[in-house]
């Protein structure tokens, strides 16, 4: 997926419970450079380019992330 930082850059992530930062089971989002971001650390950034299953994977990890979602 492609999301848009709090800066305006924008650069690819991926959901996953396959990180570090992943406990019980619990998705994180990931960034391309590597840092996981939960719920609460990713208020604000913005979806530019998602599939469904991403859509579905973000929703049920609790993200609420704002955007053009499709």
């Amino acid at each position: 997926m492609l999301i848009q930082l709090w800066n305006g850059e924008i650069i690819g992530a991926s959901i996953t419970t396959d990180h570090a930062a992943s406990s019980h089971g619990q998705p994180v989002l990931v960034l391309e450079d590597g840092s996981a971001l939960g719920p609460g650390d990713a208020e604000g950034l913005g979806i530019i380019e998602a599939t469904l299953e991403e859509l579905r994977d973000l929703a049920a990890g609790g993200y609420s992330l704002q955007g053009d979602e499709g």
